[in-house]
């Protein structure tokens, strides 16, 4: 081998290095930022399900007058709840899913006491409700609440959870959420 030939192998040596070097610090700063975009997401993530308990009980210690609209707002924190889980399973602190497990059994004993009747009022309630919020019509959403309220007193007449338990399971609720808050 020539000088020369040997002089074009060290430099393309050194430039294939040098594309190694810049090639793994490029690949390093891009794992970095990803981590701390991750980092971020689930910093986000993880306040997001803390706000998202603080909604669930702050609409629960809303005590309603009647059974029946208490246990719709029960009714929605509980699929609200469900909604948050996997997001707190999968970011939150031991103690958020502590609180997240006991508030699950706590609302399905609930659900388990409310009849399938009553469950299917509280269903089209919900989903009537969600239609109502969407809608621009403002006759249309009018006639909605008188039929919403129509309900909720045919409810109150046949609705046999107590109404005792359900502010006991939403002051329960609020204790248990604010104690999350405060250990994370």
């Amino acid at each position: 081998m020539t000088t020369a030939q040997i002089s074009i192998v060290a430099s393309s040596a050194v430039a294939i290095a040098s594309l190694l070097v810049n090639l793994i610090q490029a690949v390093g700063q891009r794992r970095h930022d990803a981590k701390q975009g991750f980092e971020a997401r689930t910093f986000d993530r993880k306040i997001d399900a803390y706000l998202d308990l603080i909604s669930v009980a702050d609409s629960i210690e809303r005590q309603a007058h009647t059974p029946s609209r208490l246990a719709l707002d029960v009714w929605e924190d509980y699929k609200h709840l469900a909604d948050v889980r996997p997001v707190v399973l999968a970011y939150g602190s031991d103690d958020c899913k502590k609180a997240v497990a006991e508030l699950t059994t706590l609302y399905e004993g609930f659900i388990k006491e409310v009849s399938p009747w009553e469950q299917e009022s509280l269903v089209r309630l919900r989903r009537e409700k969600e239609e109502l919020i969407s809608e621009q019509d403002f006759e249309g959403a009018s006639k909605k609440r008188d039929a919403e309220k129509t309900l909720l007193k045919r409810l109150d007449e046949d609705f046999k959870y107590d109404k005792d338990a359900l502010i006991k399971l939403a002051k329960h609720t609020v204790e248990v959420t604010a104690a999350t808050i405060k250990a994370t």
